[in-house]
C-alpha cells in the first residue's frame, strides 16, 4: 500500500494511524530549497525535521535501536543538475541530521554520476518530469529497486502466517459490507 500525505501539516494528527515500524517511508523535498543561495533553506530543514521526528515517534523500536527504513528523495533534478550541488545538499542534510535518532535508518543512494564515477548521497536526486520510472537507468527505477530490496530484507515481510488466517482474511475481503455482525 502507498499513502501520500502530500506534506501538509493538517495530516499530522493521523500519523499514528499509518506510520508504523512495518513500512518504508519516502520523504520528498525540493532540492532547490537546499542549494546555498536558497531563501527557503531554513524552512526546508524544519519541514524535514518535522517528518523525521514524526517517523521517529511512530516507528522507532527501542529494543532494536532503530526505526523503520526511509529514503530521502530530492526532486527537481532537472533544475539542480550539477553533481557538486547534489553533493553539497547531501552534506547539508548529513550535517543537519546526523545525530537524529533515526538517521541511521535512512537508505543511501549509490549510483554513477555523469562522468561515470561512483557517487554516494544520503538522498536520491529525481527528475520528476522525465524520470518517472522510464527504463532501467532512471533514478526512480533505482529507488524503487532499492526499496523493494530493503523491504524483502524486513522480518515482517518474511514471517510465516498460518494458512487459516490467510483464508479468514480472504473471506473478510470477500464481504461486500461495511460492517461485520458479532
Amino acid at each position: 500500500s502507498v499513502f501520500d500525505y502530500g506534506g501538509q501539516s493538517i495530516f499530522d494528527v493521523i500519523h499514528h494511524l499509518f506510520l508504523t515500524s512495518h513500512g518504508i517511508y519516502a520523504l520528498c523535498f525540493n532540492m532547490e530549497w537546499l542549494v546555498p543561495e536558497s531563501q527557503y533553506r531554513d524552512s526546508a530543514l524544519k519541514y524535514l525535521l518535522r517528518w523525521l521526528n514524526s517517523m521517529a515517534l511512530h516507528t522507532f523500536d527501542a529494543e532494536k535501536g532503530r526505526a523503520a527504513p526511509f529514503v530521502l528523495i530530492g526532486t527537481h533534478a532537472d533544475i539542480i543538475t550539477d553533481p557538486e550541488k547534489h553533493a553539497h545538499i547531501s552534506s547539508v542534510l548529513e550535517k543537519q541530521f546526523h545525530t537524529h535518532s533515526i538517521w541511521s535508518s535512512k537508505m543511501k543512494y549509490e549510483g554513477k554520476g555523469k562522468s561515470g564515477a561512483r557517487t554516494q548521497l544520503c538522498f536520491y536526486p529525481v527528475d520528476c518530469k522525465t524520470d518517472a520510472g522510464r527504463g532501467e537507468g532512471s533514478t526512480v527505477a533505482h529507488v524503487m529497486d532499492a526499496i523493494e530490496k530493503r523491504l524483502n530484507e524486513e522480518a515482517y515481510v518474511n514471517s510465516e502466517i498460518p494458512y487459516t488466517w490467510l483464508r479468514a482474511m480472504d473471506k473478510l475481503r470477500g464481504q461486500y459490507s461495511s460492517f461485520l455482525t458479532y
